[in-house]
């Protein structure tokens, strides 16, 4: 079972403190279910994805699909020469935000300090070729 020694638990799991979004996913999962095993909380947090603080670029499309589990992306900018598509399924989370920018050669989207987009359930956002920008949940992320 796991001590309730927050700070601690963090350290003992490698969790990088500087990310709010991963604090928030821990705090909601070991307050969900106080008896969770060490064990199993790593096997939570493998299906979490944290990008922080990274540079993405790409000539043609890129594409953020988290079809279980968490995708936060924080602090970065995200560049492609075409089209960014960001997408997350039924059982999934994906969040974008907290001076985050994500841009093509014909639009822009610009998340500053404490401001987050979220998808779950089959939502996403296109960042179309021709300059668009969809919004649209469904499987359909064309």
């Amino acid at each position: 079972m796991i001590n309730l020694d927050f700070d601690k638990l963090l350290l003992e799991l490698g969790v990088n403190l500087t990310s709010s979004a991963i604090v928030e996913f821990i705090k909601k999962l070991l307050d969900s279910n106080l008896g969770i095993e060490r064990q199993e909380l790593k096997q939570q947090l493998a299906a979490y994805i944290n990008i922080q603080g990274d540079d993405i670029k790409a000539e043609r499309i890129i594409s953020f699909l988290s079809n279980s589990g968490f995708i936060v992306i924080e602090g970065s900018k995200i560049y492609s020469g075409e089209a960014i598509l960001m997408y997350a399924g039924q059982d999934a989370k994906l969040t974008f935000g907290n001076n985050s920018v994500s841009e093509t050669p014909r639009n822009r989207i610009d998340a500053g300090k404490g401001a987050y987009i979220e998808m779950q359930g089959e939502a996403g956002i296109k960042q179309n070729e021709d300059g668009s920008i969809s919004f649209f949940t469904g499987n359909n992320k064309s």
